[in-house]
């Protein structure tokens, strides 16, 4: 936790520093662009004067001296576009750009494109007496290098904004990773020290089985094999953290009907708890699943449910239905509730409101549903005093390629 929080602290040093750049880049930027708009908004003027001049002094060679290398735009001197329009809107003299084999009409057209854009561009036009009396309209637009330098800052800030995002992201996954790999490893160990004991228990429930003569103990034989064959799965169940599971076909309703049965069994028969499961499947509904791995998903919820009931009287009831291509569980009770602010929290690693446990089985069961079985686990509704509900959305036949692929990433941005 120390090192997400210190990375954490580093990701904001890192997002302000980044929107101070950009901050900074806006402010230099904006400043610059308004220093060439106003010296483009100068050299209209200018042009605009030296027209004014030809237009009232009848000197050949200065004309054409004027007209080649100040009009004209692809002279060094003037770049910026223009076009001179008449008191009626028509254009009569520009500056820009145009293909030389162009038909004259096909090139009268562009302009009066061009003109229109610039009407629509914001800057006033430059008055050009060009006659005593008579006036003209020289409209402009920025240059083409003016319009590319006000994006520039966008382009920065779309550019840093990413950059801070795949650093992000990469140390969000790699620190899941981490994590993951630290449960796997504790799960495994643990499979791994319960085996020699359950070895040895199986060998005396031998002895006992081959020694019992009454009832009674042949009972509490049966018994001891129960809960050693229990133990068995817990251990296939840890060791199976951390490596993909196989998933086939399997009778949902099968599953559902054993883990149910399995943890009502235990809780006794006084009656004060109502534990039911209510199910429109067919035996014949199968679901591509882990068997091991989803009932200890069930086992979990069900237990969860009569945690949250506090040993006092109340319910939990488990409901399944196929809803074409997925299967929804449900499992409600009448316990003591979950704040809203609590919805997430509840699936995060050692988050829990007993005072004992370690708060790992909604974490594990949200690992088992989502990574392994590309479902989905959530609190579907709950208030504090009257009960809370888990939804569980199963696909009955596993995603994979590119939509296996999109719904991980799916799961990484939400969570």
């Amino acid at each position: 936790m120390r090192r997400i929080r210190d990375y954490l602290t580093a990701t904001n040093l890192l997002g302000v520093a980044a929107a101070a750049f950009v901050l900074a880049s806006l402010w230099y930027t904006n400043r610059l662009v308004g220093q060439l708009a106003e010296k483009e908004r100068r050299l209209v003027d200018f042009w605009a004067e030296v027209y004014q001049y030809i237009s009232r002094h009848e000197d050949p060679e200065s004309t054409f001296l004027i007209e080649h290398f100040v009009l004209r735009r692809d002279s060094a001197i003037i770049q910026v576009p223009a076009v001179v329009a008449d008191e009626n809107g028509k254009p009569v003299m520009h500056n820009l750009h145009l293909p030389p084999d162009l038909p004259e009409n096909e090139q009268q057209k562009i302009v009066e494109r061009e003109l229109q854009k610039m009407k629509a561009g914001g800057y006033p036009p430059i008055r050009v007496e060009y006659t005593p009396g008579n006036f003209q309209s020289v409209w402009y637009r920025e240059t083409d290098e003016l319009i590319q330098l006000r994006y520039f800052p966008v382009l920065t800030a779309l550019v840093l904004t990413v950059f801070v995002v795949v650093v992000f992201v990469n140390f969000y996954v790699s620190q899941r990773s981490r994590q993951n790999k630290v449960w796997a490893g504790l799960a495994r160990e643990t499979a791994h020290q319960l085996g020699t004991p359950i070895t040895g228990l199986v060998g005396w429930i031998q002895l006992l089985e081959d020694s019992a003569r009454s009832d009674d103990e042949r009972m509490v034989v049966e018994e001891l094999t129960k809960d050693v064959e229990r133990l068995q799965r817990i251990a296939e169940r840890f060791s199976k953290i951390g490596s993909v599971p196989e998933l086939a076909p399997y009778p949902m309703l099968k599953i559902l009907t054993h883990a149910v049965h399995y943890v009502a069994g235990r809780i006794g028969k006084s009656g004060r708890v109502d534990v039911k499961l209510d199910s429109d499947l067919a035996d014949d509904c199968m679901v591509e699943m882990s068997p091991t791995l989803f009932e200890w998903v069930v086992e979990n919820l069900v237990k969860n449910a009569l945690d949250a009931l506090g040993g006092t009287e109340g319910f939990v009831h488990i409901t399944a239905r196929d809803a074409g291509a997925d299967v929804v569980l449900d499992v409600s009770d009448s316990g003591k509730g979950i704040p809203r602010r609590d919805f997430r929290r509840v699936f995060q690693p050692g988050f829990t409101t007993k005072k004992r446990g370690w708060g790992l089985g909604l974490s594990l069961s949200k690992r088992i549903v989502e990574n392994f079985h590309s479902g989905r686990i959530f609190v579907l509704r709950s208030e504090p005093g009257v009960g809370t509900t888990f939804r569980v959305v199963l696909p009955k036949r596993h995603p994979r390629g590119w939509r296996l692929r999109w719904g991980v990433l799916r799961r990484l941005l939400r969570n």
